[in-house]
């Protein structure tokens, strides 16, 4: 009887070989990165067969991207997590004069002659070909005008022009709605959530942390600001991008306790370290930094370093040469068994106009890690 009781405790209790926790940068920003809409359905395959039990996934930006993946893997993935959109306004009603935007030399006429009402999928490449004499000489003039008009890069109408003179109301700030695009994914209960908002420190994307606790392990799912300015000139409160990233890592790592929890930190934290041998770039290692110094590690790093970032992504628009490792699994108090560098493939698929186009699955690869 003993015998049989045991068998049934084993039977109903959970019993797990490991935590895999896959971190993955999907860049569905149709407006700065090609093919999002084709990439979808190829990122939800590789997702489904990822073997992983825990997904960190960064710019889910849509509504209906983030149901779709939601949906699409539930039968796998019973648990999902993310926070709601919060958009900020400017301080100035209006945001913009009406000269600056309709005048002779305003920026409108730019936008109208080459970019708007003609299905661009590529925004910011448009400013850069065709506006980005403008771009400059608004920042200098009126920051909170700069970063309101150019955060319309998923709403680029007549309507959003308005709402930049609107005398009673600040325009948004932030693009996409305010939404982070962080989404966890687990096949294993969430035991407790929060949001970590990163927003005061955000310009042009509203930035933050989601924050899980699955067996008994605290995960945090992040995107921190990389350096834009291949795609736009600072327009923000600090003094550059990368100023503004290393501001959010930092108060991201204040709400990161000391604690016995095993603690895992995941996202595209826009830091890399050098590694010669690997023909790996340096790109803002104070990041990395300031993680390790609150008693993080990484073992891919450590263990068999790659870029996730490469110069030879044919989905990366500015022209790069360097390779980083941008994407991460930093871990606290967890011993990890193995991580490595994944969804490195690129995939077929028919153009609109029937011609056979190749392309990478993201502007990122992805990273496993299976801890104990």
């Amino acid at each position: 009887m003993k015998t049989f009781l045991i068998l049934i405790f084993l039977f109903i209790t959970p019993c797990y070989a490991g935590l895999k926790i896959l971190t993955y940068n999907v860049a569905l920003d149709q407006r700065r990165v090609e093919h999002s809409n084709v990439r979808l359905k190829f990122v939800n395959d590789s997702l489904l067969h990822s073997g992983a039990d825990i997904l960190c996934l960064q710019e889910v930006w849509k509504n209906e991207d983030k149901d779709y993946l939601i949906h699409s893997l539930g039968h796998h993935y019973l648990y999902n997590y993310s926070s709601k959109s919060s958009q900020a306004y400017t301080s100035q009603r209006p945001a913009c004069g009406s000269d600056v935007l309709f005048g002779d030399q305003g920026i409108f006429s730019c936008l109208s002659d080459h970019c708007l009402f003609k299905n661009q999928n590529d925004l910011g490449s448009c400013f850069n070909k065709n506006c980005s004499i403008y771009v400059p000489l608004l920042i200098n003039k009126n920051k909170e005008c700069a970063e309101a008009l150019l955060s319309r890069s998923d709403e680029l109408n007549f309507l959003s022009f308005l709402k930049l003179i609107n005398p009673f109301k600040g325009a948004p700030k932030f693009s996409h709605s305010g939404h982070d695009g962080l989404l966890i994914l687990s096949k294993r209960p969430i035991q407790s959530s929060s949001v970590i908002d990163l927003g005061n420190f955000s310009t042009f994307y509203r930035r933050g942390a989601l924050k899980v606790l699955i067996d008994q392990h605290e995960i945090y799912c992040t995107q921190i600001t990389s350096d834009l300015d291949y795609f736009l000139p600072y327009m923000g409160p600090l003094s550059h991008w990368t100023t503004e990233s290393k501001k959010q890592a930092s108060a991201l790592m204040d709400t990161i306790k000391d604690s016995d929890i095993p603690t895992v930190l995941a996202g595209s934290i826009a830091c890399s370290y050098s590694h010669e041998e690997s023909f790996i770039s340096s790109y803002n290692p104070e990041v990395c930094k300031m993680i390790q110094d609150k008693g993080f590690e990484n073992h891919l790093f450590n263990t068999n370093p790659e870029c996730t970032y490469c110069a030879s992504n044919n989905l990366i628009m500015e022209n790069r040469h360097d390779n980083f490792m941008l994407d991460h699994i930093f871990t606290r108090k967890v011993k990890v068994k193995s991580s490595q560098v994944v969804f490195k493939q690129r995939v077929q698929f028919d153009s609109s106009k029937g011609e056979r186009k190749e392309t990478q699955l993201s502007t990122n690869h992805g990273i496993l890690m299976e801890i104990e």
